[in-house]
C-alpha cells in the first residue's frame, strides 16, 4: 500500500460525481470531506495473498453544509456488499456485549408492557430476537427482516423471516389496538435517504410502537481515534443531532439519546415513540464535526506512521496480535502491508492460516508454548487493545506497541 492508496481531506465541491442528496435533510449542498482511493474492504479473510480488485474499491466521505450530517459512498454496488457471502460477525462478543446493552435498555423500558409485534430489522441470524426473547419480553409476534438470505427459523424458536429490504416488504399481523416494538440495531448507518426510511417505519407499525435504535456514533470514532471503523458498508455516519434530524417530519418522539463507550466501538443509542401531535417536534440544533475531525485525523494519521516507524527499528521478530474486521483499514491509513511482521496471532477458528486482502503475513493460532517474552507485538486491532495488553502482560513480551497510543 503506497502512495496511490494515500487518503486526503478536502473541501472541494462535488461536482456531479455524487448523485444522491443528503441522507438526512435531503438537500443536495453535499461537499467533499476525505477521499480513499482504492479503499480495502473489511472482514475479508482468504487463503492466500491477494491484491485482487475485488477487495478495494474507491471511497469518500461527504459533508452536508446544511445539517453538518456526514455520509460515505462507495465504488461498491449494493450486490457486490451485501449477498450470500456477506460476512457479519454476529457471533463474538463484542458483537454481543452490545446487544447485551442494547437489550437491557428495551427490558428496562418495556418492564410489564404487552406487544403486539416485535420487529427486528436486519435480523441478520436472528440473535437478537432470541436475546429479547429471553429477557422476557411480551408479544405476539417475533418478526426478522433481512436483505440478506437466511435460514428460516425452526418452529420451535417462534420466528418469522422476512428477507427484504423493510421499505419493500410487507409486514404482516398489524394491530392497531397494539403497540409494536421495532428495533434497528446496527442498520441505519448501511441505508440511504434515512429520512425516507422513517416514514416507512411510521407507515407499518402501530399507534404508541416504540423504535430503539443504535449505531456507530460519529463522536466516539473522532474521541477514541477509531477512523479504520470508516468501512464500505457504511453510507451514515451519525451524530447525536444528526439521527434525532432524521425524525423531525415524523411521527417519532425522541424519548432518550446517549453515547455509549463500553464496547469496542463507541455507539449512539435513541430510542423514540410513535405519538401523533400537532405539537411541534423539537428542532435540535445542528453539530458540525468536520473540524474536529480533521484535527484528530492528523493525530491518527501522524500517530500511525511513529508506530510504524518504531516497529520497523527493531531488530528483533515482530508479530501483530489481533486479526479484527478492521486490521486491513488499519494497515491501509498506515499505507503499509504489515510485511514487518512475522504473522498476526488471532485465536479465531475460522481466520486461522487465512490472509487479509493487500497484508502480507498470515494469520494464524498463537502456536502453543510460543515464548511471547522474546518477540515485540504490535497491536493489529488496537479498538481491543485493553483486552490484549491485560493478556499479554503476564508472559513479559519484550515491547507492545499500540499504533493509536503514540505520542
Amino acid at each position: 500500500m503506497e502512495s496511490n492508496h494515500d487518503s486526503q481531506i478536502s473541501s472541494q465541491q462535488c461536482k456531479g460525481k455524487l448523485k444522491v442528496n443528503c441522507n438526512v435533510c435531503a438537500s443536495p449542498r453535499l461537499t467533499v470531506f476525505l477521499t480513499l482511493p482504492n479503499y480495502p474492504l473489511n472482514s475479508i479473510f482468504v487463503d492466500a495473498i491477494s491484491d485482487k480488485r475485488t477487495y478495494f474499491a474507491d471511497y469518500g466521505l461527504y459533508q452536508c453544509t446544511s445539517c453538518f450530517h456526514i455520509q460515505g459512498e462507495s465504488s461498491f454496488s449494493l450486490n457486490d456488499l451485501y449477498n450470500a457471502g456477506y460476512s457479519y460477525a454476529a457471533n463474538t462478543e463484542g458483537v454481543h456485549k452490545r446487544m447485551r446493552l442494547l437489550v437491557e435498555r428495551i427490558a428496562h423500558t418495556c418492564k410489564d408492557k404487552q406487544f403486539n409485534r416485535v420487529i427486528d430489522i436486519g435480523c441478520n441470524q436472528m440473535a437478537f430476537l432470541k436475546m429479547l426473547k429471553d429477557a422476557g419480553l411480551a408479544a405476539n409476534h417475533w418478526i426478522g427482516i433481512d436483505p440478506v438470505p437466511l435460514r428460516q427459523p425452526t418452529p420451535e424458536e417462534g420466528f418469522t423471516f422476512i428477507q427484504g429490504y423493510i421499505q419493500e416488504v410487507d409486514i404482516p399481523w398489524r394491530d392497531n389496538n397494539l403497540p409494536d416494538l421495532m428495533v434497528a440495531d446496527q442498520v441505519l448507518e448501511h441505508i440511504p435517504s434515512t429520512h425516507t426510511i422513517i416514514q416507512e417505519l411510521s407507515d407499518a407499525s402501530s399507534p404508541e410502537s416504540l423504535l430503539f435504535i443504535g449505531v456507530p456514533s460519529i463522536e466516539l470514532i473522532i474521541d477514541n481515534l477509531s477512523f479504520q471503523h470508516i468501512i464500505h458498508e457504511h453510507v451514515n455516519y451519525f451524530s447525536e443531532s444528526a439521527l434525532a434530524k432524521c425524525f423531525l417530519d415524523s411521527d417519532f418522539d425522541l424519548q432518550s439519546s446517549q453515547l455509549n463507550n463500553e464496547c469496542s466501538e463507541g455507539y449512539l443509542f435513541q430510542t423514540y415513540k410513535k405519538s401523533p401531535t400537532t405539537t411541534p417536534r423539537l428542532n435540535r440544533s445542528s453539530v458540525n464535526h468536520a473540524e474536529r475531525f480533521k484535527k484528530m485525523y492528523d493525530l491518527y494519521r501522524h500517530n500511525l506512521e511513529l508506530s510504524k516507524s518504531l516497529i520497523q527499528a527493531y531488530k528483533d521478530a515482530a508479530f501483530g496480535f489481533g486479526a479484527s474486521v478492521c486490521t486491513g483499514t488499519l494497515a491501509y491509513f498506515m499505507q503499509s502491508d504489515f510485511d514487518f511482521l512475522v504473522s498476526i496471532f488471532d485465536d479465531t477458528a475460522y481466520k486461522n492460516n487465512k490472509y487479509i486482502p493487500g497484508l502480507k503475513p498470515q494469520v494464524i493460532n498463537l502456536p502453543k508454548g510460543f515464548a511471547i517474552n522474546n518477540s515485540v507485538i504490535f497491536i493489529t486491532a488496537p479498538h481491543v487493545a485493553r483486552s490484549i495488553i491485560h493478556r499479554l502482560i503476564p508472559d513479559r513480551p519484550q515491547r507492545i506497541i499500540n499504533p493509536l497510543q503514540v505520542f
